[in-house]
């Protein structure tokens, strides 16, 4: 109670606030880097070696490797080319790029 009426007068902020400012920057900076790394954590890597093979077929080794889904319809299917890929420790991204340029 002493520490509350002494601490009312003043007009800038008091070591105790400084503390607390440095300790919720602190979490915050904290809360970024773990996020940061979980983030990295969970990229998904696919390794494919297929050689003209459906995009059907590369489409379900992607889903069982990475865990994705994929929606298509079977219109778009019989429409796409035959795909040669050869993938190791790829990322989806990198993955889906490679199949769509073939």
């Amino acid at each position: 109670m002493l520490l509350k009426a002494l601490c009312k007068g003043r007009l800038w902020p008091g070591p105790a606030t400084k503390l607390s400012r440095i300790m919720k920057i602190t979490a915050i900076l904290l809360l970024e880097v773990c996020l940061q790394v979980s983030a990295n954590g969970f990229s998904q890597s696919v390794t494919l070696k297929m050689e003209n093979a459906p995009l059907e077929k590369v489409f379900s080794e992607v889903e069982q490797q990475s865990g994705y889904s994929f929606v298509y319809t079977k219109d778009v299917l019989a429409r796409a080319k035959p795909v040669t890929v050869q993938l190791t420790n790829a990322n989806i991204g990198e993955t889906l790029n490679r199949c769509f340029t073939n």
